[in-house]
């Protein structure tokens, strides 16, 4: 009887040390995965951020060459009328930029002045104006 009870007793206890090495183990296969999921989620972030800057970079260069160009026209159409140049040679000076697309072309009708100088300020109140010319 005493040695049943005996090799009962080591039974459990292989069974016992088996339970914790095993649970062991499982912790820290659970704690690496843990600790590599966040650190992969983070370098997702990242990536996606730092996409998210070269692209808005890339669209505000993109972006400034025509704010200048409107600038420019706006301040030599300025200068033109501030000069008392003739209607003449605004008008010519005027057409000189066509529109070309479908949601402008009513825009035509307008004097070049006016048409950049609306550009400009819509532009101006969206906040886009952020060029060397400023």
């Amino acid at each position: 009887m005493k040695d049943k009870k005996e090799r009962r007793k080591a039974v459990l206890q292989r069974a016992a040390i088996f339970a914790f090495v095993t649970l062991f183990f499982l912790g820290v296969i659970l704690t690496y995965y843990t600790m590599l999921v966040s650190e992969t989620r983070e370098r997702i972030i990242k990536s996606g951020e730092l996409s998210a800057v070269t692209t808005a970079e890339q669209i505000d260069q993109y972006l400034a060459k025509g704010i200048d160009t409107i600038k420019l026209a706006c301040f030599t159409l300025d200068r033109m009328i501030r000069s008392e140049k003739s209607q003449a040679e605004i008008h010519d000076y005027d057409h000189s930029f066509p529109l070309r697309s479908k949601e402008q072309k009513e825009m035509n009708d307008l004097p070049l002045s006016q048409r950049f100088c609306i550009w400009y300020s819509v532009l101006e109140e969206a906040g886009t104006l952020q060029s060397t010319w400023r």
